[in-house]
């Protein structure tokens, strides 16, 4: 019998979707994406929504030209 243990990359990919369908805008998935699989990854299970909320408002996206 094979588990499935969802990784970093399935909340990074949740993350930007949940942000997504919140706000709208391209910013804002990609912080909420960040957020949520590098809190699962700093985590033995998948990141509670405080640990995902305390990281969103550390992420700085700086618009490369």
């Amino acid at each position: 019998i094979m588990f499935f243990k969802p990784s970093c990359c399935d909340s990074m990919v949740a993350g930007f979707i949940a942000g997504w369908l919140k706000e709208h805008n391209y910013e804002d998935a990609f912080k909420m994406g960040i957020a949520a699989g590098s809190a699962s990854a700093f985590s033995d299970n998948l990141a509670t929504m405080h640990e995902v909320d305390s990281l969103v408002s550390r992420i700085e996206v700086i618009q490369v030209v």
